[in-house]
């Protein structure tokens, strides 16, 4: 007899496994990040296929086997259509996908972690549609943060040590500290405070200048790299 299992799950990545299957990444509520094989889907005639497009909300049914554990079935609740619709949103919503897929490798589960990707995936499809890019970018570089700090990593922002600046930095005649091994402004650690303690409505509305904002993206992706790899 099959051992199932049901469980809320967003589609972080989808791709061609042998001729007609696919392998599906997932982040669960239940079960934190599954490898999954979705039989037939990738024939035309396929009814689940619609239904695992990556960034997706879907109810999924599991099936242990012995080599892989199958996509039973999958019944999209959200497919974030104004996200889709949308190339800015899509692609900042993708790139966090992928960090979600790249930094989490084991399955234990993280239900804060699938309550805060849904959460972001709500906020960004319910903004407007004309929102600016360096929001978007700032709402994307605060999960990245936020999902670090989750995992165990969050920088000591409060006592980053004083180093000396760089020339860009005597340019603007800004103090400079380090974020594990990182250069960051002392702009820059405030934003990252700002994103660690407010919420994805909050921080999507924030005006910052586009260069702080090119910066926090930039320490973030850095200060990932500095942990993950």
């Amino acid at each position: 007899m099959e051992v199932t299992q049901k469980t809320k799950a967003i589609i972080l990545k989808r791709e061609a496994f042998n001729e007609s299957n696919s392998r599906v990444f997932v982040y669960t509520q239940d079960f934190g990040k599954l490898d999954l094989v979705a039989r037939g889907t990738q024939k035309i005639s396929s009814k689940l296929a619609g239904h695992i497009e990556p960034l997706n909300l879907c109810e999924i049914m599991i099936i242990k086997g012995k080599q892989y554990d199958y996509l039973g079935s999958a019944v999209s609740e959200n497919v974030f259509i104004n996200i889709k619709n949308d190339y800015e949103k899509c692609i900042i919503s993708g790139e966090v996908a992928q960090a979600v897929d790249q930094v989490i490798k084991g399955r234990e589960k993280d239900e804060q972690i699938f309550l805060m990707l849904h959460r972001f995936l709500e906020v960004l499809n319910n903004c407007g549609d004309n929102i600016l890019e360096c929001r978007l970018q700032t709402i994307q570089s605060a999960f990245i943060l936020k999902l670090i700090s989750m995992l165990g990593y969050q920088p000591d922002l409060d006592n980053f040590k004083a180093c000396l600046p760089a020339s860009q930095e005597l340019q603007r005649g800004e103090p400079v500290g380090k974020v594990g091994n990182i250069l960051a402004s002392k702009n820059v650690i405030n934003i990252m405070k700002f994103a660690l303690e407010n919420r994805f409505e909050d921080i999507v509305q924030a005006d910052f200048i586009t260069e702080l904002v090119k910066e926090f993206e930039q320490v973030v992706k850095q200060y990932k790299q500095y942990i993950f790899d």
